[in-house]
């Protein structure tokens, strides 16, 4: 989960070579947490620096050191194996040991929230419907139904079941419409000269239950089984 600031990498050190301006981001958050701390940007690179390391940072500089280097972590970073002095590089260069990134703080959001999953808006926690699960289906594991309101999630149920379609989190924290799967049942059938001749008198769900039901089929005097009972 990326933050919502984009910060912009110029000349031919970008990532696309000599080829103008890109944009990259500096810090991301895990799954389920937000951005919790000011993303870190040229602007307010030192006050960031300073917040976290204290006033070693300005010890011996008091003022923002930014350039394109190759051996500076792109972005913001302190040369903690040195002065201590706040860096901003505008260039994707590569730590070279010397530095330590700076990068926005990750928490976990607070009980009934969960972090935007939209594009670019991960720095707040969002009201959540309840964790769940459908059984029988891409969601049967516990609190893998998850989202917050407005999202719209798609249930999948497993061969043999019905009740596939998406559900979506409503402004009253419900999911709706309620995803559960059922099991399909077999089409009734019958087999001649047995003890189920009469019509559809075999019945059962999908596969288990209508296997079970072709096992016990007792022929008539003189007839016997030619094979298993097909079933749909």
């Amino acid at each position: 989960m990326c933050g919502s600031k984009w910060e912009t990498l110029s000349g031919d050190d970008n990532a696309f070579g000599n080829l103008g301006s890109s944009t990259a981001r500096y810090g991301c958050c895990p799954a389920n947490k937000y951005m919790s701390s000011l993303e870190v940007n040229e602007a307010n690179c030192l006050e960031q620096a300073k917040a976290k390391f204290g006033n070693k940072v300005i010890a011996s500089r008091t003022t923002l050191v930014s350039g394109h280097w190759s051996y500076v972590p792109a972005g913001c970073s302190v040369q903690s194996n040195g002065d201590w002095a706040a860096h901003w590089n505008s260039n994707k260069g590569v730590n070279d040991g010397d530095y330590t990134s700076i990068s926005a703080s990750c928490s976990a959001c607070p009980v009934g929230q969960l972090a935007s999953s939209v594009p670019n808006d991960d720095t707040t926690c969002k009201p959540a419907c309840p964790l769940g699960q459908v059984l029988n289906s891409n969601k049967a594991a516990t609190d893998s139904l998850t989202g917050i309101i407005g999202a719209t999630v798609t249930v999948t149920c497993n061969p043999g079941w019905s009740g596939s379609g998406t559900t979506t989190c409503g402004s009253n924290l419900q999911w709706s419409p309620v995803r559960t799967c059922i099991v399909n049942s077999c089409a009734a059938t019958q087999v001649a000269n047995s003890d189920k001749s009469v019509a559809d008198s075999i019945t059962g769900t999908y596969i288990i239950k209508a296997m079970i039901e072709s096992m016990r089929i007792q022929c008539n005097f003189s007839y016997i089984i030619h094979g298993i009972l097909p079933f749909r």
